[in-house]
């Protein structure tokens, strides 16, 4: 597929990338932990969830829209974090950025991207644009806080803490491509100029001895609300709550942490029904339809997060590829809602989602 071949479906961004990317960094976005047993399971769960459509109620006008946090937005997808997107493509993060406001969604900046807070706030609505950054706790004295700051400063509207990397998982199939390279292109993370870049040793990661006392202490820190990402237990979802948490995306890395991890929408459930609606519930992971939103917010979760479809569209068109998946998921979300008897987002929650595994096989 070459970039004026037309993409209909996610999978022909991913498609597209796969062809046209260079194979270290097509990997490296594509890839997963160990055997990619989660990174693949991600996907198939949602097949595994069947929709229980209403008929007879009017969905002549179908609405999509919502709110996250308390802001608008155009229909319930965010954008995930995710790093480097100037390996994508040159636009880099400023097209991801301006596809996302140009269909009046969230974009989370990623603490790895190839721009900075500055470079990317200067074209998504001046400073009114809606955005949040991914952030870590950090072995460099100060840097957080420091992007915290600038966060503040250009009117983000929440921190999305990753909490699910202590350690960086073993991403066996890059890791090899990277060896028989011998030498691998530079990362090049705009938020690290000046400073050493990461490597191996992990560096600048997520510090190992991190715990809820830490995210206590930084909701202590920032007016900005918090939303923790990396919860897949029950029982690590009341502990954000009780930690100040204005949100928890259940996110198990996109498969490239921990191997061997269920489907995040297998875990999803349990995680509103732990939360008791004290807080806004996400989930990122495998969402690569319409129908998967749908699922998705049957189940309890107020909005999906996507990542890798967002980077593969970044490598097929730039901004114009990232607003044109959008686009689709949006289309697709909203005649999956009609076919389902939903004329809005408020009436999904009460839609009957069921697992395969309580129908006959007939």
């Amino acid at each position: 597929m070459t970039s004026d071949e037309e993409c209909v479906r996610l999978s022909d961004f991913e498609e597209h990338a796969r062809k046209n990317l260079s194979k270290y960094w097509f990997e490296y976005f594509s890839g997963g932990a160990n055997e990619e047993i989660t990174l693949r399971e991600n996907i198939r769960a949602f097949r595994r969830y069947q929709i229980i459509p209403r008929v007879l109620r009017d969905v002549s006008k179908v609405n999509t829209r919502t709110t996250i946090l308390g802001h608008p937005v155009a229909f319930p997808v965010c954008i995930a974090p995710t790093a480097m997107h100037g390996h994508a493509h040159s636009d880099a993060e400023l097209g991801t950025a301006r596809g996302a406001s140009s269909v009046n969604i969230i974009y989370t900046q990623s603490i790895w991207s190839s721009l900075t807070i500055d470079e990317v706030s200067d074209v998504i609505g001046g400073d009114d644009g809606l955005r949040f950054l991914q952030i870590q706790f950090l072995f460099v004295d100060g840097l957080m806080m420091r992007l915290i700051a600038s966060a503040e400063k250009r009117n983000y509207k929440a921190l999305v803490l990753t909490a699910d990397d202590p350690i960086p998982g073993k991403r066996t199939y890059w890791n090899k491509l990277a060896q028989e390279m011998g030498t691998v292109p530079s990362y090049g993370f705009g938020h690290f100029v000046g400073h050493e870049s990461p490597s191996a040793e992990n560096k600048f990661l997520c510090s190992p001895t991190a715990t809820w006392d830490q995210v206590k202490w930084l909701k202590s820190q920032t007016r900005l609300p918090i939303i923790v990402k990396g919860i897949v237990n029950a029982r690590d979802a009341v502990l954000a709550v009780e930690a100040g948490a204005a949100g928890v995306l259940v996110s198990n890395h996109g498969g490239r942490q921990l191997d061997c991890m269920p489907a995040t929408i297998d875990v999803l459930a349990d995680v509103v029904k732990a939360v008791d609606g004290r807080c806004e519930v996400y989930l990122d992971g495998g969402v690569r339809h319409g129908t998967d939103v749908l699922k998705a917010l049957a189940s309890g979760a107020r909005s999906v997060f996507v990542g890798r479809p967002v980077v593969y569209a970044l490598a097929y068109k730039g901004e114009e590829g990232v607003r044109q998946m959008l686009n689709i998921l949006k289309d697709e979300l909203s005649c999956a809602m009609a076919l389902s008897g939903c004329a809005s987002v408020e009436e999904i929650p009460s839609l009957e989602i069921r697992h395969c595994s309580f129908v006959s096989n007939l």
